[in-house]
């Protein structure tokens, strides 16, 4: 089954109208809808694959061999994790290195972030998501990242770095799910 993950690839779009400091957000009563697709997204591990191999440039490091199905994940999936331990993103028609997994802010991204459209979310807010399996129906997420597929009422959860990731993300994804966050 061929299934369409959310990228992380960083938008060509202005968040600074739409996002505030973390702090600046108040944890205030929530608002709750139905009707949001949920899926999840993760950090793929090279370790996890096996198979041929493809030799990439990162601007500024030089060329690198890694496995192709990983870099394919990868520019999926928005980051990497290396057989070298560093990490690897595809966006802006460029490969990318960093020490950790970045957000479309530029910040490190770990589980209880999801990424929302800022029209609809705000960047910061608390969103919560009950009708998803446990342990996530009772996180208290963070609205932190944005994709270039998350629109309207669309949220997608980091769920973290390699193949138990993975699998947890096609296990959250849904449609029609109730999510209620404060700050839209």
């Amino acid at each position: 089954m061929r299934r369409l993950f959310i990228p992380l690839t960083l938008l060509v779009l202005s968040l600074a109208a739409c996002e505030m400091p973390l702090e600046e957000i108040p944890d205030g009563p929530l608002t709750c809808s139905a009707g949001w697709f949920v899926t999840g997204y993760f950090t793929p591990v090279e370790s996890d694959y096996r198979g041929p191999s493809e030799t990439i440039r990162i601007p500024g490091f030089g060329n690198v061999t890694a496995n192709s199905a990983f870099l394919r994940d990868v520019e999926v999936q928005g980051w990497g994790k290396t057989i070298a331990g560093w990490y690897v993103a595809y966006y802006d028609g460029k490969w990318n290195r960093s020490t950790v997994p970045l957000g479309a802010s530029g910040k490190p991204i770990e589980k209880g972030h999801v990424a929302v459209d800022p029209r609809v979310v705000r960047i910061g807010s608390l969103v919560r998501i009950n009708s998803i399996p446990t342990p996530w129906d009772t996180t208290n997420f963070r609205a932190t990242d944005v994709g270039t597929a998350v629109a309207g009422q669309h949220v997608d959860v980091y769920t973290g770095v390699g193949a138990p990731a993975r699998t947890e993300a096609f296990r959250i994804t849904t449609n029609n799910a109730e999510v209620c966050h404060n700050g839209g």
